[in-house]
């Protein structure tokens, strides 16, 4: 349900949040040191640099361990690499967090950079990234390597380490925090993943041609990443639960990491009575939610434990993008600012318990959200979607078990696809519009409740139908749409012989409230080859 809509009339801009940071250590501490625990890593700072040499190698992988991993503003972490180095993967042992204001950099070699540090990662607005392969921030207790772990505090067996990392263990009830405000970027191929306990991105991460995880998870989780992106997130196995309980970092809670001692200020999140909330919005961030503002990869994940909220969010791809929250995903635009979400191949947008979108303010600019295959609205709960949608390929709507969804609406929807429409749900709300290449199913039934007077269409004739009574549009099988998707399509299976240009409702359709015993829509147009 729209339970957010009277936000957006009152708040110029919802994510005026991060805008600005100020990063303070503790005086007379240095930022990054080595921790004297056997691994060897050697820190010598020369002026701004830190230069990290040392370290415990086996195969391809070189471990570093640190008491403590911070930058201020002009200064730089530098990890010394070669060429036979294909990870480099370093852990934070002293229990505060990571609170880094510069520039984290490999030189001597193209490997990834894996930093984990439980109590939470702080990259602040002039952080960025000088790293020739991916980078990888993350809050677990431990990486998991071929067939051992290298833990976040206590010894490791090195020697065991050999392979690439392939999983993340959470071992705290609440994983610790990672916020970014800065810009973080790899190179051509490379791909960024921050994973932790919650994850709010007030900056920008781009990955062109590679992939950018975004991801909130559940306390005492074990989580996999694949090379797409997707998450698979299992209970933590006994045995590695029993090994990291007995070193485990407690994380600060979000509003704990936003007002401790190292950090003095941050602009735009404001911690009031414990909450955490957007600057200017009554949008509390609580823990196990992500929150994203801009990204640009081929593909991307975000993936919320609880909340998924996008405000005035650009989120683009080349390829697939995929949102998913085990509780709602919440999408925003302003009066200000526009959302972009935007993906080159599939869109999915799963909320396991809702889906709220309310985008409307910047239509004039293309439709909020599109995709240049499917696009996929999945929820067992409310999906309340005020925007327009356009799809390459097919719309579908359904429940998370194939069921029938809710979709409800407040002010002028409108879905336009090249291939069908599947509408497995009810809808409820104002004058509704659907056009399709193919073929337009509705399982479920139809109430129109009210006019659209705010309705925008690229047709006129339809916009005065939308905009002067409780009107119905559907229209299949047509050869152009009024209001095609204009991001490139890069995979589109025309309907062809396949789709014959029909419409099928399988439920009672109506407008309500019924003040006659039976009134029907001023419109309903069920046109074919159009």
């Amino acid at each position: 349900m729209n339970y957010l809509y009277w936000f957006a009339s009152v708040v110029t801009s919802p994510l005026l949040f991060l805008s600005t940071w100020l990063l303070v250590p503790l005086p007379g501490r240095a930022q990054i040191l080595a921790a004297p625990d056997g691994t060897n890593t050697t820190v010598n700072q020369a002026g701004n640099n830190f230069n990290i040499t040392g370290g415990t190698q086996t195969g391809s992988n070189l471990f570093h361990s640190f008491q403590q991993f911070g930058l201020n503003q002009g200064q730089a972490a530098n990890f010394l690499s070669s060429p036979a180095i294909a990870n480099i993967l370093g852990r934070v042992t002293g229990g505060s967090a990571s609170l880094i204001n510069g520039e984290i950099r490999v030189s001597g070699g193209n490997a990834n950079l894996y930093l984990m540090n439980p109590a939470g990662i702080v990259l602040g607005a002039s952080a960025s990234l000088n790293v020739p392969g991916s980078f990888i921030a993350t809050t677990a207790n431990g990486i998991g390597i071929g067939n051992g772990w290298f833990y976040s505090t206590g010894s490791n067996n090195y020697a065991t380490l050999i392979g690439n990392p392939n999983q993340f263990a959470f071992n705290t009830v609440q994983p610790g925090a990672i916020i970014n405000a800065g810009n973080l970027a790899v190179g051509q191929g490379q791909s960024i993943t921050l994973l932790g306990g919650t994850v709010v991105n007030a900056g920008t991460v781009t990955a062109p041609g590679g992939t950018v995880t975004i991801a909130a998870v559940p306390g005492e989780k074990l989580v996999r990443i694949s090379q797409e992106g997707s998450l698979l997130s299992l209970d933590l196995p006994t045995e590695i639960g029993f090994v990291l309980n007995s070193s485990t970092i407690t994380p600060l809670s979000l509003p704990a990491l936003l007002t401790g001692g190292n950090l003095r200020s941050v602009t735009g999140l404001a911690v009031e009575n414990d909450v955490v909330k957007l600057t200017g919005a009554e949008i509390p961030v609580v823990a196990g939610d992500v929150v994203v503002k801009t990204i640009a990869a081929q593909t991307a994940t975000l993936s919320a434990a609880n909340n998924l909220t996008l405000p005035e969010s650009q989120l683009r791809t080349t390829g697939d993008l995929n949102l998913r929250a085990n509780n709602t995903v919440i999408v925003r635009d302003s009066i200000t600012n526009p959302v972009t979400i935007q993906a080159g191949k599939n869109l999915t947008v799963q909320g396991d318990r809702g889906i709220d979108i309310l985008a409307l303010h910047h239509l004039q600019q293309g439709k909020p959200i599109q995709a240049g295959a499917n696009l996929f609205l999945i929820s067992n709960g409310a999906i309340s979607g005020d925007t327009h949608y356009g799809s390459g390929g097919d719309f579908t709507l359904r429940s998370l078990n194939d069921g029938i969804a809710s979709f409800v609406s407040l002010h002028d929807p409108v879905i336009s696809a090249n291939g069908n429409v599947l509408f497995a749900g009810n809808y409820l709300g104002p004058s509704l519009k659907v056009e399709a290449r193919g073929d337009i199913t509705f399982t479920g039934s139809i109430t129109i409740n009210n006019t659209d007077i705010t309705a925008v269409d690229a047709n006129a004739a339809d916009q005065e139908l939308l905009r002067s009574g409780r009107a119905l549009i559907l229209r299949a099988g047509r050869s152009t749409l009024d209001n095609p998707p204009n991001v490139p399509v890069l995979e589109f299976n025309d309907p062809g012989g396949g789709a014959t240009g029909s419409v099928v409702i399988g439920g009672a359709i109506a407008t309500a409230p019924l003040p006659e015993p039976l009134r029907t829509c001023k419109k309903i147009t069920f046109t074919s080859s159009m």
